[in-house]
């Protein structure tokens, strides 16, 4: 009952708000005309009871959400070594009636040092006498002490149940037979730039604070390394709002307060949340499994600039290219080739690498998506099987696969100086190369100057992938150093 009169109200303020808006931009024009006071424009475009019942309204969200989010404590030990300190009193006695000196004898001991973090969270599910929070997960990376504080400044210890640093979200679980309020969690899809929203955090420490703004765009790209996209507000979140809620005007959450943009470190407007949609299927595999499982596909990609798309006939095409792909990968079993074009995934339009990356890392083990893709012109389509994401190292491990394992680009003015070629130097260069790939361990470097590819010409990036890509288990390559030419031939 109290959920409904509360959506009624908060549909009252929207419609309250808009012609609020709308009424002080038409009494704004009318003002130019007839000299009118701002106070009469306020009063004749809202109304004494309806500026009411839209402050009821944010009260009534801030007061329905503040018990769901938790400001977090975190504690890092750390033991490091130190000199002791000697009084000197006992270094006069130890001279004056013998025993070793300080100068002899300096002892060191180990001192415990405690650092101290601070953040926010927010109570996402109740299950078996167990309370769940998520957050972010450099709220609490390499604690080990995790407490929270509610609302009502109660305070509990919590566990850490997993975190994954790819997504930046953690799970605490707190136990207890308390009952806690539990936030609505609502659909980050259907949020649209412009909407109102309220972030509800602990910016330095301030607990329960709430702030108002709205959606200032979507697909916003994050940090390095990161395969959310964001949502971005201008609502005020600072340092301490980290894991935060950001919510509807009907109180649901619809993203998880992030990072800010800022060259002071302070609010500037610019505040990034992770969509609600992205992370609750993840937070859901950590209470599960403790752990996220990603999909992957084993390429390597990148985004071309304009004259590349342009020279490989892409122009106006959205997509992500494939710079290389990993021997005995889902990808080189499932047909993809270096220099292959993504499109789209299951149907799904592919605007860059970034998004290619999000749509894999969604895919489980043993799916088999469609891909949409250009090759050497031509439009086709594969199914490829997903496999599971290793760690880090393991798949850093493997660059050594890496077919062809080196990146190309046009001879221009900036290549020509780094790699000091001369002059009259045409064709493609190579840039870059992995280390330990079939082709570095044949001698090919950077600076090389690609001639041919399986004795075929190449004079552009295109010919050169072009050669690569008709190629599925053996490639030669013919190039240029110094003066003299040089021949390397391998196999997968």
């Amino acid at each position: 009952m109290q959920k409904t009169v509360l959506y009624k109200r908060l549909l009252i303020a929207n419609v309250i708000l808009f012609l609020l808006v709308a009424g002080t931009g038409i009494g704004f024009y009318c003002g130019l005309r007839h000299a009118a006071s701002p106070d009469s424009v306020v009063k004749a475009a809202a109304p004494e009871g309806d500026l009411e019942a839209l402050q009821l309204s944010y009260r009534n969200v801030s007061n329905a959400v503040l018990p769901s989010v938790v400001q977090i404590e975190t504690v890092s030990i750390e033991e490091r070594q130190v000199m002791r300190f000697i009084d000197p009193f006992e270094e006069f006695f130890r001279n004056r009636f013998g025993g070793q000196s300080q100068e002899q004898n300096r002892p060191e001991e180990k001192q415990e040092f405690r650092s101290r973090g601070l953040g926010s969270g927010v109570i996402i599910r109740h299950q078996g006498g167990k309370y769940y929070i998520l957050t972010n997960y450099h709220v609490v990376k390499g604690a080990d002490e995790v407490s929270v504080r509610l609302y009502n400044d109660k305070t509990y210890n919590v566990r850490q149940v997993g975190g994954d640093e790819r997504s930046d979200i953690a799970v605490l679980e707190l136990e207890t037979k308390d009952s806690l309020s539990v936030i609505q969690i609502g659909d980050s899809d259907k949020v649209e730039v412009g909407d109102i929203v309220l972030a509800i955090g602990s910016p330095y420490g301030f607990t329960a604070s709430v702030t108002q703004g709205i959606i200032s765009a979507k697909g916003r790209k994050g940090p390095v390394g990161n395969v959310s996209e964001f949502l971005q507000t201008d609502a005020a979140i600072n340092r301490g709002n980290s894991g935060g809620a950001l919510v509807d005007l009907y109180g649901r959450l619809i993203g998880i307060n992030t990072w800010i943009a800022t060259q002071t470190g302070e609010n500037a407007g610019l505040a990034f949340a992770i969509p609600v949609n992205s992370v609750i299927r993840k937070a859901d595999s950590l209470i599960n499994n403790g752990a996220v499982s990603y999909g992957w596909l084993g390429i390597s990609i990148t985004d071309l600039h304009d004259d590349l798309l342009k020279e490989m006939g892409l122009d106006g095409k959205q997509g992500a290219f494939v710079a290389n792909v990993f021997i005995g990968s889902p990808a080189d079993k499932g047909g993809i080739r270096p220099g292959d074009y993504i499109v789209s995934v299951d149907g799904e339009t592919v605007k860059d690498s970034d998004m290619l990356v999000r749509l894999i890392s969604d895919f489980r083990a043993g799916d088999k998506p469609e891909f949409d893709l250009i090759r050497s012109g031509s439009s086709l389509t594969l199914k490829v099987e997903i496999a599971k994401r290793e760690s880090e190292d393991s798949i850093n491990a493997k660059n050594n696969l890496l077919w062809p394992g080196i990146i190309v680009a046009p001879i221009d003015d900036s290549v020509r100086s780094y790699f000091r070629l001369d002059k009259e130097e045409t064709g493609i260069a190579v840039i870059q190369i992995e280390t330990d790939s079939k082709l570095a361990v044949g001698g090919l470097r950077p600076g090389d100057i690609i001639v041919s590819v399986n004795d075929k010409e190449v004079k552009s990036v295109t010919d050169f992938y072009n050669a690569v890509g008709q190629s599925t288990d053996k490639i030669s390559v013919e190039y240029k150093r110094k003066g003299s030419t040089f021949f390397i031939g391998v196999k997968k």
